[in-house]
This record gives C-alpha cells, structure tokens and sequence, in this order.
C-alpha cells in the first residue's frame, strides 16, 4: 500500500506538468525564443503525456490486484461469519439473500475498489495540484477555484448520501427477490403437482415491482449528481479563463500562465465525469457495504476463544444444571437438565417434536452455548475446547445430507479438510454398506456425484455416515438420521451405525424407535425436560414413558 500510495502521488501530478509546458510554450513563441528550444518544450510535453498515461495504467493495474485481493478476503470473511450466525438468523434469511450478499455485495465492493476507487486517487491528487498551481500563479485564482471545488464536492456528497438509502432499499428488495425465486424453485415440483405456479410467478411479479421506485430514484440521483460534476467543471473553467484574461491586462500574468491556467481547469473534468458515470456504481457499493456492515455486526450464538484440546479415545458426557435458550426469546428451551455419559456409552434421546431433543445435541458440538450450567466432553467445558479440536472429536449426522457437486473422494473427505489416502476411503465405503455401490462405479473415487454417481436418500445418509467414520472421533451425534428414508433404506443406515458407534460414545435422536435397538440407555425428553432416563432394558420392562412409546409405535405398525 506504500508503494502503491507513492505511485498514485506521481500519477496524479505528472498531468499537472502538461499545462505549465503549454504556459511554457505560448511565452516563448511571444517571446521569440529559438524554434530548438521550442521543440524541446513540445517534446517534453509529449513525454509527459507518455509517462502520465504509463502511470495510469500502472496505477489501474496495481489497484485492481489490490482491490480484488480485499474484496476475495472480505468475502470470506463474510462468508465465515454467516456460518457463524445461529438458526435463528437463518431462519429470517434466505438463502438466496445469503448468497446475494456474500458474494453480490462483494462483488460490487471489490469493482468498486477496483474501477472507480483507485482511478478516484490519483484524479483527487490531480485536483489538489490543480488547485495549488492556480494559487502558484495567482493566489487570487487558486482560492476561486477552490471554493468551486469545495462548493461542488459537499453537493455531490450531500446528493450521494440522499442516494445511498434508496441503493439499500434496491440491493435488499433484490435479494428478496433472489430469495424468493430459489425457495419456488427448491419446492417447484410440488407447485406444479399442487397447481401453485400462477402463484409463485404473481408472488415475484409483485416482489420485483417493489423495486421499481427505489432503482428509478437511484437513477435520477445519478442524473441530477452528473450535472453537478459538469456545472463545477465548467464553472473552474469560466473562472480561470475570466479571472486570467483580467490578470494578464494588469500585468500580473503572462498569456503562457493564462493558458496554464485554463488548461490545468480543464485537468479537473476527467475526475469529475469519472465521479458522475461512476455514481451509480458508488450508490450500488455503497449500499452493499451497508449490507455487509449490518451482517458482520449479527452477534454469533457462539464465539470460540478456548484453545484446549479434547483427549483421545471415547468421550465422557456431564451435563450439570443446564438451562438453554436461543435469542430473541426469554423462555428456555431447555432446563434443569443434569447428564451423565460414559466413555463408550450409546444414549437414545425420544420425545415429541419441539421438545427439545434438538437443543440438547446443539449444546453438544456447541451450536448453542447453555445460559446456566455447564456442558463438559471429556472432562472439559466446551467453552475451553478449540474450534479446531472440537470438529475433529466431535462428528454429527443429520436427517439434511449436503452432498457437494464434487468427487466422491471431495465427499469424503470435505474437499481435503480429512487427511486420508484412497485405501481409507474405500475402507469407509466398505465400513457403511457401500462396497457393492461403490464397485459399480467405472470411475472410482473420481466419480462425480450427479453425474456418475447417482445417490438414493439412503446411499447419500450412509455416505455421511462414511464422512464421520474417517474422522475417528471420540463423540458421534446423530440427530434422527433415519427419519426421512423408506423402510429398507433405514436399515441399511441401522447396520452402519454398527461400525460407526463402535468404541465410541454416541447420542442418538430418533422418531423410529426401532434405531434404538443397540443404545445402552434411553432419555426422554419432555417440554424442555429430561423426565424420565434409565438403561434401555430395564425401561422397557417397567412401566415407563419410554415403554408405552414401543408399544404405540408396534401397536401402530400393525
């Protein structure tokens, strides 16, 4: 960036030494001085012309890489910190809105940079010089000059800041707009089985003309701010020239220095046509950055400042006292829940939907921090663990498999996030029930999924299942993994869970009690309560909630 600077300083005031060679020349030839001299002076400016152009094009270069180069990091900050965000957040957002701004916003920060900004730089170093070699000339000419210019400048700052809200409105209308169109095309299967086309496309219709208002007034802002540009323009100019003419009858300047004069003025039309044409972009970026600025100030659920590592082996579990909640919400989700695991012990976690069986897990890979008591795994507060450490020990499965349009070797192993050569992978594959689906496949561990590789649901949870198998941890969530396949599929999935959960402690969350089979004890959870917890056998045998919740679900299969 220093060096940067100091370029942009020369690219800024090579322009400058045009208009005083011009000055230059138009004195010498009232001056009758030798025709060499002359065609060294026009020499000289056709070098400055080389040079300044040269450093232009440096200047763009330079500023462009630089640009892009923060605008990439920035989208990957922004990137990371959605992620970081709780449900709650994700619930209210889109995904298409999520999209838009990571990589839309971005987008039209990085051009912004990288177009406008830098060419901005050396355009406002012009101006400075402009202004100071008026007053070199005449002080008189030099201050006119810059109250114009001042004059000018906080009216297009006054006009860039009425404008900028209406870019906000237009960028998050858009988004709304992104968002909607790729929820309709995610369900758009059902809309035609349901009839609910003419629906969605009114539901855009109308989505889209509520951006209508905010673009045109972004555009008669930008209208109205190029006028202004050009007004100061001319007004420089007029002063200049008037002001000069005036000078140089009372002797105070030569007509080589009213030229100079008038022609450094026109040196200020460049900038200012590139701030004009350039408005709309500056609107659009600046609304992005607004954007981005009110992303990046959503506090996190969670934040992770420990930097302690979680042991080795099977992962003891202790839950003391703990209530939970998520934000926007006084009540709990959870309370007065005290836990205990074993290293290597498997727990069944029923109940009915919205119980909190969900919450419980969260606490457990910390996608929620408890507001009372403490969540420790392997002897340690999950506050104390290391993001790194934590994602390691701790693996979780869902019932939502995101699959990557990628390699079933990038499937495997998060596109290289697990270090693992091809023999573990097959191995994995082989571990789940996958071996016969996998010998299949002509092109191996480079078939593409989708393309090569077609997966069913239950092939795409059991290569889930494969993913977690590779990391070894010592603590598996699964939170209802077979909730969403057919019979035979869910099977499938029970038997992997054999060598997914052997010597290794396990939470399992299921609807179908039926994946319970090989759990050693059972919690049941209730309202935010664990109400009844005991050893699986023994509750089956007693009179218990978890028993009277086997037999509706058999008497309910018959």
């Amino acid at each position: 960036m220093a060096g940067f600077s100091l370029i942009v300083l020369v690219a800024g005031t090579l322009p400058l030494a045009g208009p005083v060679l011009l000055g230059a020349i138009a004195d010498g030839v009232a001056s009758g001085i030798a025709v060499g001299d002359l065609i060294w002076l026009a020499a000289a400016v056709g070098l400055v012309g080389l040079f300044a152009n040269g450093a232009d094009l440096l200047v763009t270069w330079l500023g462009a890489r630089l640009a892009w180069r923060a605008a990439n990091e920035l989208r990957v900050r922004v990137a990371a910190h959605a992620l970081s965000l709780g449900s709650a957040w994700h619930g209210r957002t889109t995904p298409g809105e999520v999209v838009d701004r990571v990589d839309g916003d971005a987008t039209r920060v990085g051009e912004l940079l990288a177009r406008v900004v830098v060419r901005l730089a050396a355009a406002m170093v012009t101006l400075a010089g402009v202004v100071v070699l008026l007053a070199v000339q005449d002080w008189r000419l030099g201050a006119a000059l810059a109250v114009v210019l001042a004059a000018g400048a906080w009216v297009l700052v006054r006009l860039r800041d009425l404008a900028v809200p209406s870019g906000v409105i237009a960028r998050q209308r858009s988004g709304e707009v992104f968002g909607a169109a790729e929820e309709r095309l995610r369900g758009a299967e059902e809309l035609r089985a349901l009839g609910g086309g003419r629906y969605a496309v009114d539901d855009l219709k109308r989505r889209s003309t509520l951006t209508l208002a905010p673009w045109r007034r972004q555009e008669v802002y930008a209208t109205v701010i190029w006028s202004a540009s050009m007004l100061v323009v001319v007004g420089g100019g007029a002063i200049a020239l008037l002001g000069g003419i005036l000078l140089q009858r009372t002797g105070a300047m030569t007509i080589g220095q009213v030229l100079a004069a008038f022609t450094a003025t026109q040196l200020t039309r460049r900038p200012l046509e590139q701030l004009a044409e350039n408005i709309q972009q500056i609107q659009q970026a600046g609304a992005g950055a607004s954007r981005l600025a009110a992303l990046l100030a959503e506090v996190p659920l969670v934040r992770f400042t420990g930097a302690r590592a979680l042991p080795a082996g099977p992962l003891e579990v202790a839950l003391d006292d703990v209530r939970a909640g998520y934000p926007g919400t006084a009540e709990d989700a959870l309370s007065d829940v005290d836990l205990r695991l074993e290293p290597g012990e498997h727990l069944g976690v029923v109940g009915a939907s919205g119980g909190g069986k969900t919450t419980l897990t969260r606490l457990l890979h910390r996608a929620l921090d408890p507001r009372d008591g403490t969540v420790r795994v392997g002897g340690l507060d999950l506050r104390e663990v290391s993001e790194a450490s934590l994602r390691r020990r701790v693996a979780v499965v869902t019932q939502e498999v995101q699959l990557l349009s990628a390699s079933i070797r990038d499937n495997l192993t998060l596109l290289g996030s697990v270090e693992a050569d091809d023999a573990d992978l097959v191995a994995a594959l082989e571990a789940v029930g996958l071996g016969a689906w996998f010998a299949r496949l002509e092109q191996g561990l480079d078939a593409e999924l989708g393309d090569d590789a077609g997966t069913s649901a239950g092939e795409a949870q059991l290569l889930a299942l494969a993913r977690v198998l590779l990391r070894d941890p010592g603590l598996v969530i699964l939170d209802e993994p077979t909730a969403r396949l057919d019979t035979a599929s869910a099977m499938a999935v029970t038997r992997a869970l054999d060598a997914l959960l052997d010597g290794r402690t396990a939470i399992v969350v299921a609807h179908r009690l039926a994946t319970l089979e090989r759990v050693d004890r059972i919690a049941v959870v209730r309202a935010g309560r664990i109400v009844e917890q005991g050893p699986r056998e023994a509750l089956l045998q007693a009179d218990s909630r978890f028993a009277r919740l086997v037999e509706a679900e058999l008497g309910a299969a018959t």
